[in-house]
């Protein structure tokens, strides 16, 4: 060996194949250890290795590729490999110099990125005003038919009184004081021609199913047979819930429930409580059923929702106190954290919608409606109610057979008009039409109280008592006669006089028909 530093020491022998040089030193023989010098394959066992320089790759045993290591001229970001203990995964960071460091997975070509586990989790807190969870960022370019969000769900043997849900999202709302949540929002330009659609139901899909209602306190909280009912519907005292497996809660109320609202002070860790849901079928008889949990197994606050066909096999009956009962149990063994609730709530709830054929079921509907016909809709009706007075309902009966509106006959309901001696008053913003029977004596004044608008006309019956005889002395002074003759009233007992008005919005343009008399 002709390197000085080797020299010095003395005779140098190296060993073909070996891994150390051996050097006489004052007749004692010493082995150093030059593996770095080895052409053929080490393996390295227990060694530390630090900083490291990878050439280009790490290769498998057969010299296959498993990492390329391109390198990058004055880097200073790089990935940090991170791994964990019991009950916690690994971590693949983006690290470096930057203060921001982007992460960026790439697949090749055409190919996917794959994930695959129990769950895909993204956990993100804001940092800042419009910051974004996920966001995705497509450009359709010249392709048609582009999608940005492909969701192939497969529902599989799901059976009657279960639900499965495609998209779900659960907003916990209980911290705030006013503002908006708006769980999907469709934004255009307008420069183009397309025609930008919000939400697309194909055939055989009932497009919209609404839950209308208010949450309650129930009737009864149980938790493992223990009454919670005021810890949980006052927010002062948060209760362990769901502690140890096989744990029970359970919900009843004297009326049917649709919704129990959880308000969670603490989440459940790692994949939740493992719940089963039960309705009660008896007194200690119970049916699972599968409704949408919003709580994510008691992991966050939110609602467990289902419909009234979830519990009709068998039938939801009232269980022990005679309430209604909804259970939940605990099926998973081992949880780090356990979930505490602050409140549980109940919701009976209407059903409202818009079903597959087009059928739409709803409470109210503001303003005015114009109604298309389907091939035409340049022919159109409209129902207006802007006329109707303020705090005023108006009904539409329908009657038992088809209503002709061919030549535009309505009927009416004729209210009853109470009998006042001293001052009667007939209000017609409560309907146009009305009967007036008198009672023991005659009227001083007949009153009016004008309609919600002008351009009305008005029917009303004045009808003797069976002693007959009575009158009316004064008129409403809105009132004009045909030939400002005030006429008088038919007195034969039980005789009817029929008077007409039109409100033309100053005053009453009045007629009678007199002596309609009972057969």
């Amino acid at each position: 060996m002709a390197d000085s530093k080797l020299s010095a020491l003395g005779t140098v022998t190296t060993l073909a194949g070996a891994n150390k040089i051996y050097a006489a030193v004052g007749g004692v023989s010493k082995g150093i250890t030059m593996t770095s010098m080895r052409a053929d394959t080490e393996i390295l066992t227990n060694k530390t290795l630090t900083s490291p320089k990878i050439g280009t790759a790490i290769v498998d045993t057969n010299g296959n590729e498993i990492i390329k290591t391109p390198a990058t001229g004055s880097a200073v970001n790089e990935v940090t490999v991170t791994n964990a203990a019991t009950g916690t995964g690994p971590t693949i960071a983006a690290s470096g110099g930057d203060t921001d460091v982007d992460l960026n997975i790439s697949a090749k070509g055409e190919g996917r990125l794959n994930l695959t586990g129990h769950e895909v989790k993204i956990d993100h807190i804001a940092t800042a005003n419009e910051d974004i969870a996920l966001e995705i960022d497509m450009n359709s370019d010249t392709f048609a038919q582009a999608i940005a969000l492909d969701i192939a769900y497969n529902a599989g043997t799901l059976a009657a009184g279960e639900e499965d849900i495609s998209t779900l999202t659960t907003i916990d709302e209980s911290n705030t004081t006013g503002g908006e949540i708006i769980a999907q929002e469709v934004l255009t330009t307008d420069e183009g021609v397309a025609n930008v659609i919000a939400l697309r139901a194909g055939a055989v899909v009932d497009p919209i199913e609404q839950l209308s209602g208010t949450f309650a306190d129930p009737d009864s909280i149980l938790v493992k047979a223990v009454d919670e009912l005021s810890n949980l519907t006052t927010p002062s005292t948060p209760v362990n819930i769901f502690v140890a497996d096989d744990d029970t809660m359970t919900i009843g109320d004297a009326a049917k429930f649709f919704e129990i609202e959880f308000i969670l002070d603490t989440g459940s860790s790692g994949s939740g409580i493992a719940p089963t849901f039960e309705y009660s079928t008896g007194v200690g008889t119970w049916q699972v059923f599968g409704p949408t949990d919003g709580t994510n197994a008691m992991r966050n606050t939110g609602a467990i929702a289902w419909d009234a066909a979830d519990v009709v096999s068998p039938a939801w009956v009232v269980g022990t106190g005679s309430e209604f009962l909804i259970r939940i149990t605990r099926t998973r063994n081992t949880l780090a954290t356990t979930p505490i609730a602050d409140i549980v709530q109940k919701a009976a709830i209407t059903e409202f919608g818009w079903n597959k054929t087009g059928d739409i079921t709803t409470n109210t509907i503001s303003a005015g409606v114009t109604v298309n016909d389907t091939t035409d809709t340049t022919k159109k009706a409209l129902f207006d109610v802007s006329a109707i007075a303020t705090a005023t309902t108006r009904t539409i009966t329908m009657p038992n057979s088809n209503v002709d509106l061919t030549h535009l006959a309505l009927a009416f309901t004729r209210q009853t008009i109470t009998y006042a001696s001293g001052t009667t008053t007939a209000v017609w913003t409560a309907g146009y039409k009305g009967i007036m029977t008198f009672g023991a004596g005659n009227i001083t004044t007949f009153a009016f109280t004008n309609p919600a608008i002008s351009g009305v006309n008005i029917s009303l019956e004045v009808k003797q008592d069976s002693v007959g005889g009575r009158i009316i002395t004064t008129w409403d002074a809105d009132i004009l006669w045909v030939n400002n003759v005030i006429p008088t009233l038919t007195t034969t007992a039980n005789a009817t006089d029929f008077f007409s008005f039109y409100w033309n919005g100053t005053n009453y343009l009045g007629s009678v028909g007199k002596g309609f008399l009972t057969a």
